[in-house]
């Protein structure tokens, strides 16, 4: 684990990057009522994409739930592509703050316990963050050229992490699977599917759900690691407020 310093200083950039995303399972009451108009309007076009999807949507109808003139939402956004890419990109940066958590959180030399860490985070973020989640996975090919570039290697890039934690698992007989390409594909569609029928009004909670995710994923796997993991997780996102 890192030191607390660290650890403190991880958290708090992501309490900073979770009160800008749309979209969360529960929210403060305050935040919402001192909402910008672009921050609105984000939220508006969040609930439209994920109920009938980006094409299906158009800027009128985001206008009119939102009760703007088309001149003050362009004074926001120039179409309504820059707002799915500006959803997007706060998406993958909620999962790499939440990764990166996870990162703070779990011992370099201990796989096992890294894996379950990184599995953890992913999943949690599923939960917390569903609608954001779903509309970055299912509209993602809408994305403009450009920023479909930039975000899919961003997403490359944690996949090449767990890969590459994985791997080292394989070498030091932690772990008993052929593929780790393969393996972190599947774990990272398991957590993404989440967002699909996770219900944050259900009897488990996203710190249930997420433990037991990723001890599915360890038995898998054939990893082996404490309780003490998932604990100081816990511990660290119960120090974010939603």
């Amino acid at each position: 684990m890192l030191s607390p310093v660290a650890l403190r200083q991880d958290v708090e950039n992501l309490q900073l990057i979770r009160e800008s995303l749309p979209g969360a399972a529960k929210r403060r009451a305050p935040l919402r009522s001192s909402m910008s108009p672009r921050d609105s309007l984000r939220e508006v076009a969040l609930r439209l994409f994920d109920e009938r999807g980006f094409k299906a949507v158009t800027v009128r109808d985001i206008m009119e739930v939102q009760g703007l003139t088309a001149g003050a939402m362009y004074n926001h956004f120039r179409s309504k592509e820059l707002v799915l890419v500006s959803l997007i990109t706060d998406s993958v940066g909620g999962l790499e703050g939440y990764l990166r958590v996870a990162f703070s959180v779990s011992e370099p030399d201990d796989r096992p316990a890294r894996l379950a860490a990184l599995v953890y985070a992913h999943a949690r973020y599923q939960c917390e963050y569903a609608p954001l989640a779903r509309v970055s996975s299912n509209e993602f090919v809408h994305l403009p050229a450009n920023a479909k570039r930039e975000l899919a290697t961003r997403l490359l890039r944690i996949r090449a992490h767990q890969v590459g934690v994985t791997t080292e698992g394989i070498k030091r007989g932690e772990f008993d699977i052929d593929n780790p390409e393969i393996a972190v594909m599947e774990f990272q569609g398991m957590a993404a599917k989440m967002s699909e029928w996770y219900d944050i009004k259900g009897p488990f909670d996203p710190a249930r759900m997420s433990r037991y995710h990723a001890k599915i994923v360890l038995r898998i796997v054939g990893g082996k690691t404490s309780d003490a993991v998932f604990d100081a997780l816990d511990d660290a996102f119960r120090t974010i407020r939603l």
